[in-house]
């Protein structure tokens, strides 16, 4: 094997083969760094790795949907890892970002890694069918709001209790049904 003091043009260094290689490998991840010309696992700073591409880019594709890590990897996501939840693009910003928390109204959905949407009657929500808090004039009952109701106690907005068959009430205080 002859080594090589510098890759040519339109190769990288890949220092797990000592070759010269026009892609970066994907096992082990790494990515082209456009500067130095070798395969590095974690781009530079201000660099996110492309896997489509297995190159350090300055801004992540836009389609299919991406996120954009601020972990050590740096890298472009299609989905974001645990502990990470995809918060999808602002009006600031094209890109999502891969993050620990979702913004009130939203819930962690430990399935696709993903910050989503409460129902428009929750404020805050732990799933899709499991709201912690309702908007104005509507009441949590086991997990969802009910509504119809105004006024300082009232009937008609939280259903009948099926175990105690007891009419429940809209609690102003609580903003929930007792």
């Amino acid at each position: 094997m002859r080594c090589v003091e510098k890759c040519p043009a339109g190769s990288y260094a890949d220092n797990s083969t000592w070759r010269c290689v026009a892609r970066c490998p994907s096992n082990p991840a790494l990515y082209g760094d456009v500067n130095s010309r070798v395969c590095v696992i974690n781009c530079p700073n201000n660099f996110y790795g492309d896997d489509s591409s297995r190159t350090c880019v300055l801004t992540c594709p836009l389609t299919p949907t991406i996120f954009f890590a601020y972990d050590p990897t740096h890298r472009c996501y299609q989905n974001c890892l645990y502990p990470y939840f995809g918060q999808p693009n602002s009006s600031y910003s094209v890109y999502g970002t891969c993050q620990t928390y979702c913004f009130s109204g939203q819930y962690k959905n430990m399935t696709t890694h993903r910050c989503e949407q409460c129902l428009v009657t929750c404020t805050q929500c732990v799933s899709l069918l499991g709201c912690t808090s309702c908007i104005s004039n509507y009441y949590l009952y086991n997990g969802t709001c009910v509504s119809g109701c105004t006024g300082a106690a009232c009937k008609s907005a939280c259903p009948t209790n099926i175990i105690t068959n007891t009419i429940t009430y809209a609690d102003p205080v609580s903003s929930s049904c007792v």
